[in-house]
């Protein structure tokens, strides 16, 4: 039972909200930078993951079965496409343009291996925001690890995921997002 919170808990969009708040209250001024990441890295993956839901397009809201993941996760990367697009026209904040170029790369990536194998899409999401935490704001963020290690046993657990989905995801995500940043910052 415990496992299934911690699924719920650490639901892709709603870490991915927890991160971006964490990166803008410490590092951005501009609410529309805010507004912008949550709602189109956030809060529309969710709605897209809901509707198709609803119409019987897909089994879950997590998406489980891996034949089901294609259509949404393209449907996500639009909306994330638009959502940089908006960044980036309007001129927002750097940081948050880079991550949204980071999370299309990463999805990208995603896709592409959840076309032949399934990946964890929980951990994988969970440990990008730490190393994008930990690359941001600095080496004080290494305890978010514990929260992709604490999910990836949640997924295994429940048997959403073999260990080796959860580890695959974890080591990708840490190498991605890691040389992203350091080419995107500069560092």
């Amino acid at each position: 039972m415990m496992e299934k919170i911690i699924s719920i808990i650490f639901h892709p969009s709603i870490s991915t909200f927890l991160g971006f708040l964490i990166i803008f209250l410490a590092r951005c001024r501009n609410l529309l930078d805010f507004v912008d990441i949550i709602f189109f890295f956030s809060i529309l993956p969710f709605l897209i993951t809901l509707v198709m839901w609803k119409l019987g397009k897909i089994s879950d809201l997590f998406i489980s079965r891996r034949e089901e993941r294609g259509r949404v996760i393209i449907i996500v990367l639009l909306g994330y496409l638009l959502g940089s697009l908006v960044l980036y026209y309007f001129n927002f904040s750097p940081i948050f343009f880079y991550l949204s170029i980071a999370y299309i790369v990463n999805t990208i990536l995603i896709l592409s291996i959840s076309l032949k194998y399934k990946i964890s899409i929980h951990v994988a999401t969970i440990t990008a925001i730490s190393t994008a935490l930990i690359m941001i704001l600095g080496i004080k963020f290494i305890f978010f690890y514990l929260f992709s290690i604490i999910v990836g046993i949640a997924r295994v657990k429940i048997k959403a995921h073999t260990i080796d989905q959860v580890l695959s995801a974890f080591i990708i995500s840490i190498i991605v997002t890691f040389i992203q940043l350091k080419i995107y910052l500069g560092e």
